[in-house]
C-alpha cells in the first residue's frame, strides 16, 4: 500500500475487476473520494426496474445524472432505452473528465471503461 499513491484517498476493490472481492495491489486501487463516489453511484441495482439514470413521470420517461453532487436535467424521452442513452453518454462524458485527472493511467482507462461498457 506504501507504495502507491494512497494518502488522502479511498480503497477501491471493483474499478479494474469488476465484481472483485479479493483484496491486493494487483486488483484493488486508490482513488479520491469523489472519484468513488461517482463510480459507486452506478454500480448498483435499482429496484424499480429502469436503467440507471431513467426515472417515469407521466408515462415518459425522463434522464437525469449527478454532476458533482448535482442532479442535471438530461431530457425527457420516449423510452427508457433513449433516456438511458442519454444518461451514459453524460457519464461518459463525465468519466473523461474525471479519467484525466488521475495520476494513474490504468485508473484512468478502467473509469472510462466503465462508462462504454454501460453503452455496449
Amino acid at each position: 500500500m506504501e507504495k502507491q499513491d494512497w494518502e488522502g484517498k479511498e480503497l477501491d476493490k471493483d474499478l479494474l475487476f469488476p465484481g472483485n472481492k479479493i483484496y491486493s495491489s494487483e486488483t484493488c486501487v486508490f482513488v479520491d473520494g469523489a472519484t468513488n463516489s461517482f463510480l459507486t453511484n452506478t454500480s448498483s441495482r435499482k429496484k424499480d426496474g429502469l436503467p440507471r439514470g431513467v426515472l417515469t413521470r407521466n408515462g415518459r420517461y425522463t434522464a437525469r445524472c449527478s454532476v458533482d453532487g448535482v442532479q442535471i436535467h438530461l431530457g425527457i424521452y420516449d423510452s427508457p432505452e433513449e433516456a438511458h442513452l442519454a444518461w451514459v453518454s453524460k457519464k461518459i462524458e463525465q468519466a473523461k473528465i474525471i479519467a484525466a485527472k488521475q495520476s494513474d493511467q490504468k485508473v484512468a482507462k478502467a473509469i472510462i471503461q466503465r462508462f462504454e461498457n454501460y453503452a455496449a
